[in-house]
């Protein structure tokens, strides 16, 4: 008999240990900015990807894109932007990651009292625009409280050209291989735009040969 326990012990034990702990984040929309205080493994969470913003294509804030790159496991305390299906829940294993990527996505990990300027950057939030597309609009002058679990983007100033009230940055998702896999308004402040961008989302005068983004669609020359 007190072997027997002994192994329901050790048995108990064993399940304890191998319990995953995880998150359960529901999207309000089909795309939404999170932040969590752990890190968070993405890899095999069906529907769901999550995105860092890698870099700043052209300062124009007319023509500016943000490049945002997939990402499987997030470090702690990362900002990101999630892209999915609104009103699902996903449940997203937690690991420890303490990893450090660059990063313009800031986290809300509590509640943020947000301004337009910060120091040296100036503040974008996720919104949507006209069309329902996902773009990063500048934080208005008044500013606000930002809740736990979002992210803003933080830009050097320096960077862009324009502060002026409503100015958006485009956005362009893209995976491992850096094959563009959605491309979300390119035109930011003008609805039409008849010019052609690179996966990078440069403005191309004379495209070539190659995979490029033209009126918010990819279009391969031969």
């Amino acid at each position: 008999m007190k072997k027997l326990f002994t192994l329901i012990i050790a048995a108990l034990a064993y399940v304890g240990a191998s319990a995953q702990e995880t998150v359960e984040i529901t999207l309000a929309h089909d795309f939404a900015t999170y932040a969590s205080e752990k890190g968070l493994d993405f890899s095999n969470v069906e529907g769901l990807k999550a995105y860092y913003a890698k870099s700043l294509q052209n300062g124009k804030t007319d023509e500016a894109t943000i490049l945002m790159t997939k990402i499987e496991q997030t470090p702690e305390e990362f900002g990101m932007v999630l892209v999915g299906k609104a009103g699902t829940t996903y449940t997203v294993p937690v690991i420890d990651n303490d990893e450090e990527i660059s990063n313009l996505l800031q986290p809300s990990v509590g509640v943020t009292a947000l301004q337009r300027i910060y120091g040296t950057s100036t503040n974008f939030l996720l919104t949507a625009n006209e069309e329902g597309k996902p773009v990063f609009r500048m934080v208005s002058e008044t500013g606000g409280d930002l809740p736990a679990n979002h992210a803003w983007l933080a830009i050097p100033t320096k960077k862009i050209t324009s502060t002026t009230s409503g100015a958006k940055l485009s956005i362009v998702f893209t995976d491992y291989n850096d094959e563009v896999t959605a491309i979300k308004g390119v035109s930011e402040v003008k609805d039409a735009d008849d010019n052609w961008y690179n996966i990078n989302g440069q403005k191309v005068v004379n495209p070539t040969k190659g995979l490029y983004i033209h009126n918010g669609k990819k279009v391969i020359l031969k």
